[in-house]
């Protein structure tokens, strides 16, 4: 039914297990439990992470 990305914009995403929240989620409904795991399936598969490292700068 919809992708909600709840990460804040511009704050460091850390991977799991270090990190301590989800990227977002991804809400679907359907006839039946099958239904509903495909409609994920293929929402999850629309989806292209580009997530760059960190960098931190330093002054001379």
């Amino acid at each position: 039914d919809k992708i909600e990305i709840t990460a804040p914009l511009h704050y460091p995403v850390v991977p799991l297990p270090e990190g301590e929240s989800y990227l977002g989620f991804i809400f679907a409904s359907g006839n039946t439990p099958a239904d509903v795991e495909a409609a994920l399936r293929a929402a999850h598969a629309q989806l292209d992470f580009q997530i760059e490292p960190e960098l931190h700068l330093t002054s001379r």
